[in-house]
């Protein structure tokens, strides 16, 4: 398994300050990449080339002349070099096409954003370099890592490799499904996941309600989160490829 990220965007605002009230404009800022400035606190299980130059071959690039590249992220100015922080901006200051990429041969493989704070996370989009992952999930913790739930399934056969998980929506706002819709082997390259937290298709009277926001208890339930209850609050949001858990 390559795992290979060419751009990431967790969408989202802080908490705000009502000390002041909302005299001092919106106390709902405009939503913003959670991942700009934040570099240091995104990290990966699994990275290509950070021991040394790692060679690796690129299923959709078949039918080009050049198939199997070198990744070498000890350095990371290095065009070669493929660290998560890669992810955040989609070329390097040079104008270089960027992304980050896992080892070969290595499975159950995740990234983790860590927030150090509350905040209102809204949705996620992944664009990948080769492949689609076969089955992944998003998960987020709203208390700092001590406790984990998962937003949202993917797989290009959710009854197999997620059993149990419903794939119909039933028309609940924090409902836990598993989506095939992103999981196809096409496109073989810069194919895109997106996961948003409230379904446009789902009629919401206030997304600011204490119960969308998180302020009020939830009921945990068999399969996920049955009435509302910290739907759009994280501290840290992650997301892993392949394995059911992150383990």
């Amino acid at each position: 398994m390559l795992s290979a990220v060419g751009r990431l965007v967790a969408g989202g605002w802080q908490e705000p300050d009502l000390s002041h009230g909302c005299a001092r404009g919106s106390c709902y800022p405009a939503t913003g990449n959670l991942l700009v400035g934040r570099a240091t606190r995104l990290s990966a299980t699994s990275t290509c080339g950070l021991d040394g130059p790692q060679e690796y071959c690129i299923v959709s690039h078949l039918q080009d002349s050049e198939k199997c590249f070198t990744c070498d992220s000890r350095d990371p100015s290095l065009p070669e070099s493929h660290r998560i922080e890669n992810v955040i901006y989609m070329s390097s200051p040079h104008g270089q096409r960027t992304w980050w990429q896992s080892e070969n041969g290595v499975e159950h493989v995740s990234i983790r954003l860590d927030l150090e704070g509350e905040f209102h996370f809204t949705h996620l989009i992944m664009k990948f370099k080769t492949f689609r992952p076969a089955a992944m999930l998003v998960e987020r913790s709203a208390d700092f890592g001590r406790t984990w739930k998962v937003y949202r399934y993917f797989a290009y056969n959710c009854s197999k490799l997620f059993p149990g998980i419903p794939s119909h929506p039933q028309g609940l706002v924090d409902e836990v499904l598993c989506d095939q819709r992103y999981s196809e082997i096409e496109p073989s390259s810069h194919g895109e996941v997106i996961f948003k937290v409230l379904d446009p298709s789902i009629p919401i009277a206030d997304p600011y309600s204490p119960d969308i926001q998180g302020m009020s208890p939830g009921l945990w339930g068999m399969q996920g989160w049955l009435v509302s209850g910290q739907v759009l609050t994280v501290t840290l949001l992650q997301t892993c490829f392949v394995s059911p858990t992150c383990g």
